[in-house]
């Protein structure tokens, strides 16, 4: 690097520097985090090439693999990849130790560039915090329950006759809904029928679910040079899908008033993607719906909200319709006006409870160091990083939304059911303060379910083997907390890009049950 170099990057990294407030300083030191580490002091190009990839300066990043590809063939080619490319050192993809496999993480070089990678591209792996995986296999598994018992683990499943029903209240990008799809059918549950639903209150991320779903959860486009086995493996996984009546289904609703009833005049929340009606239209082809196939798909939806909305056991009541929204007619002032008696006949229309619950609130993301790297670096947010995390108003109006999503959340579990609340926020209060919350407001009905994750599988009724895991993760009173870590620094000023860390970004999740 020359000195004309050197000098534009001192001034770059001068610059990002002065963005992190002294109060942001002293958040991540109470975590044991140097926060001024993840200024990058590369030139400007190396660095906007950095930002971009976003994982560059860290020593790991995290994939799953996609189950309609077999999975073998997945880590083979995915091995190649990582052989042919001279950015990452020659390493295998290495399974997460403490959590189950059925769940398909992997752990990567930091430096793997993923959009670039083609399984990536064909959809065999997508990018995915390993975090997240331990907060679905607490909601849909009791393996990780602290206090696990014979009694806990029957659920009888294979008695019940209604489907058995998750919902993501606060679903975008996704990949949770992926997951949790993938998952149950090999959790302790393996219910005969399941609807996942997602929802989310943003128009364009509820648009990005879609396409994720569309993605990685439909039967996959099968291509000319695919070996034969594999495109066997691939219907047999698809038929298996059909057989579990997995239905994967989006809403674009506030998640705080999902529960709400609705009356005869106010408008259901719109389903915007419903998995079967989909494979219905396409016949489990991906292509482009023309104009005709589009309002075939919206006539459909709007009929199938029957199946999350009910009123009262009342089958022929009619759904609310944007005629009764505000849109009538102008009155004939020469004709007597007729009594309105609809909304003495009619019930009002609410959601339908869950078995499982999963909120994973919005937050000030503090956690996912990446994150905030990215926010340091490119100067984003106005100049401002983790605002929300360091005013106090934006904090305070941060945490009432999350109980508000988090209370809910638990309004729609059935009696029995059990609720997993979390974020990627190092925050107390946004995590532990926002549990005690809720164990405050349904103290009548709300119990904790202490989890906990080591490598030896407390799914044995062991204690474990942390060595893997390190003091990054931990048990509390109120959750669990996986603390963040920066990578060591190398000799040369760079950081190092050995693959050690195996628990992932900060991440904080409870286990909430409501009492029969």
């Amino acid at each position: 690097m020359d000195k004309k170099t050197t000098t534009c990057a001192t001034e770059d990294s001068n610059t990002s520097s002065s963005l992190i407030s002294d109060d942001l300083r002293s958040f991540y030191a109470t975590h044991g985090l140097d926060i001024d580490r993840l200024v990058d002091h590369k030139s400007q190009n190396d660095k906007a090439r950095a930002t971009s990839d976003g994982n560059a300066t860290f020593a790991s990043r995290f994939v799953r693999l996609n189950p309609r590809f077999d999975r073998e063939e997945t880590l083979r080619r995915l091995k190649e990849e990582l052989a042919s490319s001279s950015d990452v050192a020659s390493c295998d993809p290495v399974p997460i130790p403490w959590l189950d496999d059925k769940l398909g993480f992997y752990v990567l070089p930091g430096n793997f560039r993923l959009v670039q990678s083609p399984c990536y591209q064909e959809g065999r792996i997508y990018g995915m915090d390993v975090s997240s995986g331990a907060a679905i296999g607490a909601l849909l598994s009791d393996r990780y329950d602290k206090n696990r018992t014979v009694e806990a683990n029957s659920n009888h499943m294979t008695t019940r006759q209604e489907p058995f029903r998750v919902l993501d209240l606060c679903c975008a990008p996704g990949l949770k809904l992926c997951a949790i799809a993938d998952y149950l059918p090999q959790a302790t549950l393996q219910p005969s029928s399941t609807i996942v639903v997602g929802v989310d209150v943003s128009e364009h991320r509820i648009a990005t679910c879609k396409k994720i779903l569309q993605k990685y959860h439909l039967p996959i486009k099968q291509q000319p040079d695919e070996a034969t086995t594999e495109i066997s493996t691939q219907k047999q996984q698809s038929s298996h899908m059909r057989e579990q009546k997995i239905q994967m289904r989006l809403y674009c609703a506030d998640g705080t008033t999902f529960d709400q009833p609705y009356n005869h005049n106010q408008l259901l929340p719109k389903l915007v993607f419903d998995s079967q009606s989909a494979l219905e239209e396409t016949g489990g082809k991906r292509k482009r719906m023309n104009k005709s196939a589009r309002a075939r798909e919206r006539k459909r939806l709007k009929s199938l909200v029957t199946v999350d909305f009910d009123c009262g056991g009342d089958r022929h009541q009619p759904l609310p319709s944007a005629d009764n929204n505000n849109h009538q007619k102008e009155e004939d002032p020469a004709v007597p006006r007729k009594e309105d008696t609809s909304s003495k006949q009619q019930h009002p229309w609410k959601a339908k409870l869950f078995d499982r619950v999963l909120v994973d609130a919005e937050c000030s993301t503090d956690g996912s160091l990446k994150h905030i790297a990215k926010q340091i670096n490119a100067a984003v947010n106005g100049g401002a990083v983790a605002p929300m995390l360091t005013n106090a108003a934006e904090l305070s109006k941060l945490v009432e939304l999350q109980k508000q999503l988090a209370a809910t959340g638990f309004r729609l579990l059935k009696p029995g059911g059990t609720m997993v609340y979390s974020t990627c926020s190092l925050s107390k209060d946004q995590n532990e303060n926002v549990v005690a919350w809720m164990l405050e407001t349904f103290a009548d009905k709300a119990e904790l379910i202490p989890v906990e994750f080591s490598v030896g599988g407390a799914a044995e009724g062991e204690s474990g083997d942390n060595t893997l895991m390190g003091p990054r993760v931990s048990t509390g009173p109120l959750g669990v907390r996986f603390e963040p870590c920066l990578p060591p620094p190398n000799e040369s000023g760079g950081t190092a890009t050995i693959t050690t860390n195996y628990t992932g970004g900060g991440f904080f999740l409870a286990k909430i049950r409501k009492r029969k």
